[in-house]
């Protein structure tokens, strides 16, 4: 499956489920784009300020790692960065995924049902990193970094070549430790900010995020959102 966010995180669109039929028409469509090996990867820094400077914003699309299998993300990458994305979401599949909608649930679901491990992500994004000069964000439950070891993940997030850890129900204060020793292994942090959330405690959570802040358009499970417009004068407002 595929989401569209916007440079802060706004999700505006979220797909229904495509068969392997489908992303290869999405992947022979759009081609593959391979970055000369003169040419450097672009940070999370780098891209909002050329984006910044031409008042424009990103293209920031979601894939589910490992649907409908780890060869179509793999070969997604590429192509998404060919077809226009500034930065790719990789989402880690995880059995009880946090305010997530049933697209991104049952694309979560079929992924896991295939026995996918976090050590073939990782091998996976390694293969195709040098292909794609955009930014990758790794979007994990905080339940996953855990259970494997925070120094460990951190550690082949950056060997594999992910910019950036983006975790959903990691709050603070107890975020503060774990997002500087992520920022400490190279890799910015992110976390999310929803429409309840008061503003000295969007506050807190801007200040422990470096790559840029998730906002969330609703209080409710992703896909559900209306009305693009009115949620994004309602997020400019704040």
């Amino acid at each position: 499956m595929c989401r569209i966010d916007c440079p802060i995180g706004f999700q505006c669109g979220e797909f229904d489920l495509l068969d392997r039929a489908g992303f290869t028409r999405i992947i022979l469509t759009t081609g593959t784009l391979m970055p000369s090996a003169s040419v450097s990867r672009h940070t999370i820094a780098q891209t909002f300020a050329e984006l910044r400077s031409v008042r424009r914003i990103a293209l920031m699309p979601f894939i589910s790692a490992g649907y409908p299998d780890l060869e179509t993300t793999a070969a997604l990458l590429p192509a998404l960065e060919s077809a226009g994305a500034r930065m790719i979401e990789v989402g880690f599949p995880f059995s009880d995924p946090i305010a997530d909608g049933p697209t991104i649930q049952e694309s979560y679901t079929r992924a896991l049902a295939k026995k996918l491990k976090l050590a073939d992500v990782f091998k996976t994004i390694a293969a195709r990193r040098n292909a794609v000069r955009i930014p990758l964000v790794a979007m994990v439950s905080y339940s996953i970094v855990y259970r494997f070891g925070l120094d460990r993940f951190i550690g082949e997030s950056k060997a594999s070549g992910f910019d950036a850890l983006l975790l959903p129900d990691l709050p603070p204060p107890e975020a503060r430790s774990v997002c500087e020793k992520i920022q400490a292994g190279g890799l910015d942090t992110v976390l999310l900010v929803a429409p309840t959330t008061t503003p000295q405690r969007r506050k807190e959570i801007a200040a422990l995020c470096s790559g840029f802040v998730y906002y969330l358009s609703v209080s409710g499970i992703t896909g559900s959102a209306t009305s693009f417009r009115k949620i994004c004068r309602r997020m400019s407002a704040r």
